[in-house]
Parts: C-alpha cells; structure tokens; sequence
C-alpha cells in the first residue's frame, strides 16, 4: 500500500482566509477610530471651552490694602498699553481686569505680575490671528483656562 502525500492546497486555503479576516479587522478597527476621532474633533470645535473653567468664589479685600495692589496692577497694564476699565482685588491674593470689550483676566499676587501680563499680551494677540475672542482668561495656574466667546 502506497501512502498518498497531502497536498498544499488546503493549507494555502487557510493562510489566504486568515490573510483576508486580518485585513478585514484592521479597516474595521481603522473605520471606528477614525469616527470616534472625528467626533471628538468636530466636538471641541463647537464648544469654546480649551480648558476647564474654575469656580469663581472669590471676596473683596478691604479698601485700604486693596490702594498699592491696584496701582501695581494698573502701572503693569499700562506699561504693556492694555486697555482697561477696572481692576478689583481679592482676599485669595487675586486681581480681575475688565477690558474695554468686556473681557475679565483673572491674576495671581503671588506669581510676578510682568509676567502674567505679558502672557495676556501674548495670549490675546494669539487669539486675534486665530480670529476668535476670549471672554475669560484665567492666569493664576500654571497653564491659562480660555473660555472662548
């Protein structure tokens, strides 16, 4: 009795059908990703926010302590020629400038004043290229909370 070899078809068969479901696995796994992505995007696009906004919960500090923190505030705005309206301080070591188009900047008293105003500088000029406004600006972090108009 003579033994018959097997032939490679069979197994060729099989390698051709798993080539063809990985294939298929990848462009749906591309498929997918690709609208979960396109998703997020379009969704940070409709909403202005790029960073979360935090609680404003702030107190007046009294008017005799408050006289050299804003004319430290004003003389910085108008070093970098920021126009402005008010400036108010707070307890927590903060100030709130209120721009002439309504825009509120919150900085910190304990970071160098300079600094956070020329980041406001920076960051509106930005902003302008970019054509959009801001409506609050938070600097007292280490990164900037944007909330876009």
């Amino acid at each position: 009795m003579m033994l018959r070899k097997k032939s490679n078809v069979p197994l060729l068969r099989k390698q051709k059908r798993s080539l063809r479901f990985m294939g298929a696995t990848n462009a749906i796994f591309f498929l997918v990703f690709s609208v979960i992505f396109m998703t997020v995007l379009i969704l940070t696009k409709k909403t202005g926010l790029i960073r979360p906004i935090p609680q404003w919960g702030n107190q007046l500090v009294g008017v005799g302590e408050q006289k050299n923190d804003v004319e430290t505030v004003e003389k910085a705005l108008q070093k970098y020629k920021i126009p402005y309206k008010m400036v108010t301080v707070y307890e927590n070591h903060s100030y709130e400038v209120l721009l002439l188009k309504g825009e509120s900047v919150l900085l910190s008293g304990k970071k160098q004043i300079d600094q956070q105003i020329s980041s406001l500088q920076v960051i509106s000029s930005r902003l302008t290229m970019e054509g959009k406004q801001f409506k609050k600006l938070d600097l007292r972090f280490d990164k900037p909370v944007i909330t876009v108009k």
